[in-house]
């Protein structure tokens, strides 16, 4: 039964990302913003990603304190681009996937959530990182990859008046970094 749930579940990820294609294709988002529980969006990526992450040999850490406050947007769609970052960080080859969230206060006194999902692989080549965002940019063997997921999540985490950054972390390994207005 727990099978057959996670399979359901993942056949509606996959029907939301073609839907996403479509629309990145035709430059239009899906539906009007609306405040939603970040909490929520990254409690069922990580419940997709796990059994994946176990089959490649990997752990996962979280730290993601009791209560967040909410967002603006699809949190649909975030779990979109948590269940990308993830699974990007699988691929990475490392041992482990650590996914954090916090609320901050920036210089200007405004509240945002912080989420980071990083693991301790390769790292990103250094001719790579400035564009990876672009389109078609993949750090994938041929054939393993599109270079449209991060394209994909860029535009995603921007709609929600967002940001996205990526960086090799010292000792090795990536970090992507989510900023989200929070409400």
């Amino acid at each position: 039964q727990s099978k057959l749930e996670r399979i359901a579940q993942q056949v509606d990820a996959a029907s939301r990302i073609i839907g996403d294609l479509r629309a990145y294709v035709r430059g239009t988002s899906s539906g009007a913003p609306e405040p939603f529980d970040v909490r929520k969006a990254l409690r069922s990526a990580i419940d997709l990603t796990s059994h994946s992450l176990g089959q490649a040999g990997m752990s996962h850490d979280e730290t993601v304190p009791a209560s967040l406050p909410k967002v603006m947007g699809d949190g649909a769609r975030l779990e979109q681009v948590l269940v990308n970052l993830i699974n990007n960080a699988r691929d990475a080859g490392g041992n482990n996937v650590a996914i954090t969230a916090d609320l901050i206060e920036t210089a200007d006194g405004r509240p945002f959530v912080r989420i980071a999902v990083e693991d301790n692989g390769a790292g990103i080549p250094a001719d790579v990182l400035p564009r990876l965002f672009n389109q078609f940019v993949s750090t994938k063997p041929k054939g393993k990859g599109t270079g449209l997921g991060l394209r994909i999540c860029r535009r995603i985490v921007e709609e929600m008046s967002g940001t996205i950054t990526a960086a090799n972390r010292e000792g090795g390994g990536a970090r992507f970094q989510i900023m989200l207005p929070a409400i």
